[in-house]
């Protein structure tokens, strides 16, 4: 190689090394597509101390800012997909045919994320009780899980990730709901169909996380049918295609790329955001429409975002939650038709360890206490309220047939209230001194209406008509 040549290839390697850092000390600015917030600049002194994660907080702003990041990424990731048929990026899975797949649901898929039946019954327990909460607001209730989209494409997944065989959390927490009682909306059987019936057309975009609308529309069908006003099923009408869609998942691997893959829309009617709501930003926004009185509560995820122009144009006033845990608080003020939770499948774990915000319901006190059990349990008060939060030793502890219960008693004072069989993130440092199978918890938040004074807590655990008391666990004083 000649001296110019040896020259020419140092020049051209140091450019590439400098230029990164001198676009970004320019203000280069690169778009953030990747659907995650990116690493915020690093302080050398965080409240008046030296930060001594500063050099790693460093690293990470650097690795999300650098000068033309969405071109090197997208360049590094096309070549490793055509050489190895994967990308460098724990996010996705790429598929064949084009599919790219979430990371985050493998677990589902291989099984390895599988929750036992006892943490199952739990969560359904936790919707069923949501549910007559909604009931006793005078709406109606439904609950949906929105499939993985490798539970609906399995055959495009790379064969060196094998599908568990064994039943998912999905069908078994649906045949627990229905045995509940709750109002289960199946959409996979839906989704299954409606792939069948496509043909080579896609119910889930092909570089998203997300079905399209030939998918999401089903889900519409079931919220609409279930609300009993007028509306357009969409059966009949040729929807728009488009070519012009990208998807989540896409600029995880190609984020300097933008995509050019098929989009599915239908005409929608008229509606309008109420107090200049901005859906992109709010977790929480409301829509109105003249269509009709009908109001609906949605909480939902990511997956009924797409959903938003149908339901808002067809629904009188539509109340749309993203939050989590769902904070069903003010649902009685709100005079709501139906009350309706989109969950994905790949979430489902979250409602055996995330507590709802809502009011405990009173029920029966004159309870007879037949045995005993072991129980510990903590208390935090936030926006006027207490929350109760612990764990108990009950082996046999079956969430679909028994009932937890939670005692409060002040001078003259004595109500009995419903607890979910949830094991409070906050509760695990209760629970080293008890030795709590799963381990079992309960967790309830307490009337904000209690009176000022001294109370005691006290845990009952309904078995066949029996109950088993912790006798008093704690006090805590309101006022």
């Amino acid at each position: 190689m000649s001296d110019r040549l040896k020259t020419a290839f140092i020049v051209v390697i140091m450019a590439i090394c400098v230029l990164p850092l001198a676009a970004m000390l320019c203000g280069y600015e690169g778009q953030n597509l990747e659907n995650r917030p990116l690493a915020v600049p690093a302080r050398l002194f965080e409240n008046g101390e030296f930060n001594e994660e500063f050099p790693m907080d460093f690293d990470a702003y650097f690795e999300d800012h650098f000068g033309f990041r969405e071109e090197m990424v997208t360049l590094v990731n096309s070549m490793t997909v055509a050489a190895l048929g994967d990308a460098l990026n724990d996010d996705v899975v790429i598929g064949s045919g084009g599919m790219y797949y979430y990371a985050e649901t493998l677990d589902d898929y291989t099984g390895t994320g599988r929750l036992s039946d006892a943490e199952l019954k739990c969560a359904a327990r936790v919707i069923a009780m949501l549910s007559e909460h909604a009931e006793a607001a005078g709406a109606e209730f439904s609950f949906a899980i929105a499939p993985n989209k490798n539970s609906i494409y399995p055959e495009y997944m790379p064969f060196y990730i094998v599908r568990s065989t064994e039943t998912g959390n999905r069908e078994r927490l649906g045949e627990y709901l229905i045995q509940l009682g709750v109002d289960y909306i199946d959409l996979y059987a839906a989704l299954v169909e409606a792939k069948a019936a496509a043909g080579d057309a896609l119910v889930y975009h092909l570089h998203d996380t997300h079905w399209n609308m030939r998918g999401a529309v089903h889900y519409y069908r079931e919220l609409m049918r279930r609300l009993g006003a007028p509306y357009e099923d969409y059966a009949a009408v040729e929807p728009v295609l488009t070519y012009d869609y990208s998807g989540d998942l896409h600029y995880f691997v190609s984020p300097a790329a933008a995509g050019a893959f098929e989009d599915v829309q239908y005409p929608t009617g008229e509606y309008e955001f109420a107090d200049r709501a901005n859906p992109a930003r709010d977790s929480v926004f409301e829509t109105r429409s003249e269509a009709n009185e009908a109001a609906l509560m949605l909480y939902r995820d990511s997956f009924a975002n797409v959903l938003v122009p149908y339901v808002s144009s067809a629904v009188g006033r539509v109340r749309y939650s993203s939050v989590f845990p769902y904070d069903f608080t003010g649902l009685s003020d709100a005079a709501f038709d139906m009350v309706a939770i989109e969950l994905v499948e790949r979430n489902i774990a979250n409602l055996t360890d995330r507590v709802p915000l809502v009011e405990a319901r009173e029920t029966e006190c004159a309870l007879e206490v037949a045995g005993s059990v072991e129980a510990l349990a903590g208390y935090r008060t936030a926006q006027g309220r207490v929350t109760v939060y612990g764990c108990f030793d009950a082996k046999d502890y079956d969430a679909l047939t028994d009932a937890l219960v939670v005692r409060v008693r002040a001078d003259g004072f004595e109500r009995c209230y419903d607890a979910f069989p949830v094991f409070d993130t906050q509760a695990e440092a209760l629970a080293e001194g008890l030795h709590c199978v799963q381990p079992w918890g309960f967790a309830l938040t307490l009337p904000a209406a209690l009176d000022a004074g001294e109370y005691s807590v006290e845990l009952l655990v309904l078995r066949a008509g029996a109950a088993c008391s912790s006798g008093e666990l704690l006090r805590f004083t309101v006022g």
